[in-house]
């Protein structure tokens, strides 16, 4: 019995010794955003990025005062656009306060400016510190670092009246300006190219692809009736047509409200009410994550900024917000818990700055929320 035991033994370390257990294979390699994950190291994950924003809250204004958009150039040059109110006992207007429609953060102080005349600013955005553009309704307007001038103004019989209220562009010779019932504005450079749609729709946000050949705009009609609508361009500014929603009840294929959108690689992101709507403008298929799969995912969004698949920011309506860091949807409603009343309407994110703007307790001021991680 001693024997076959040692015998046993010997047999075992024979097959050991000879049949080692085979090397894990090399992990594999993966392109610059992902790392290796899953069985041996094989497939590839995301890599997570931080969540984790420190916020400065900043008010702004007078009573009445209100804030639409913003644009971040650097974390230490942020333009803020709409309506502000200062107080000035030496106002030559006789009501103790000076009026603006600007404010600037230059790193450590906020600065006031009229950009062309008082009328509120309704958008902007940057293409460099001296390369600002802005509109209010119905001028076009363009700041160089030093002055601000008309570039372009709409024919009010032709447009009505607070008609050219988004805008978005690649570059100063490819903007996009949009706004109530229908209207788009193409800027080349040179001229602008009034782009007559068949959509009764207040458009409402402007997004598209970094080399300007996919643009998308998102109406939705927020005070009157009107056709929710997202539509789509592929190099052709004169040429839109619509993105159908394929997870409607009863296969209606109508809109969900849709406040704002953004691209990520192929795809365009939209926030709903149902979930996170990814629709892949390449393949031509949509994926919805469901709004139960996310905390608070039901909220609708005003601002949705990509900045890679791992790094998405959504600013809520009241200022709560949710960041997916490429594993998880992470919602917080830090800023909201400061103030009974908040309406958000617009930011922007870039790097490692957030920035979300509108007022406070029914327009007692204004509201910058900047976040830093």
């Amino acid at each position: 019995m001693k024997f076959q035991i040692t015998s046993l033994i010997f047999f075992i370390i024979v097959l050991l010794v000879a049949c080692p257990s085979p090397a894990p294979p090399d992990p594999v390699t993966c392109e610059d955003g992902y790392h290796p994950c899953g069985p041996d190291s094989q497939e590839c994950c995301l890599d997570t990025t931080s969540s984790d924003f420190t916020w400065v809250l900043d008010t702004i204004g007078l009573y009445g005062s209100d804030l639409f958009d913003a644009t971040i150039i650097s974390e230490d040059d942020i333009w803020v656009v709409g309506e502000i109110y200062i107080e000035d006992p030496d106002s030559l207007n006789g009501t103790g306060e000076a009026q603006y429609n600007a404010a600037h953060w230059n790193g450590s102080e906020w600065t006031y400016h009229v950009i062309y005349n008082l009328a509120p600013l309704r958008g902007v955005i940057a293409f460099g510190s001296n390369d600002v553009w802005f509109v209010n309704g119905i001028d076009v307007l363009h700041y160089d670092g030093s002055e601000s001038v008309l570039v372009w103004r709409a024919d009010a019989e032709q447009y009505g009246f607070y008609q050219i209220t988004e805008l978005w562009g690649t570059s100063p010779d490819n903007i996009y300006f949009a706004g109530k019932r229908g209207h788009i504005v193409h800027y080349n450079g040179t001229s602008f190219t009034h782009i007559p749609t068949n959509y009764d729709t207040d458009f409402r946000y402007i997004t598209g692809t970094s080399d300007g050949e996919h643009v998308f705009i998102v109406g939705n009609p927020l005070y009157r009736l009107g056709e929710n609508a997202v539509i789509h361009s592929i190099d052709d500014p004169l040429s839109w047509e619509k993105v159908a929603y394929p997870y409607s009840p009863n296969d209606s294929l109508s809109l969900p409200n849709v406040y704002s959108a953004d691209v990520c690689g192929d795809e365009l992101i939209l926030p709903t009410r149902e979930g996170i709507w990814r629709y892949n403008f390449m393949k031509l298929c949509s994926e919805l994550v469901p709004a139960s799969e996310i905390e608070y995912g039901e909220q609708l969004y005003r601002v949705t900024v990509v900045q890679s698949p791992n790094d998405i920011f959504f600013g809520g309506l009241t200022m709560e917000y949710i960041h997916y860091n490429g594993q998880s949807y992470n919602y917080t409603n830090d800023i909201r818990s400061n103030y009974s009343q908040l309406d958000g309407k617009g930011g922007d994110f870039r790097e490692n700055t957030v920035i979300m703007v509108g007022s406070f307790n029914s327009w007692e001021g204004a509201l910058v929320a900047r976040g830093n991680r």
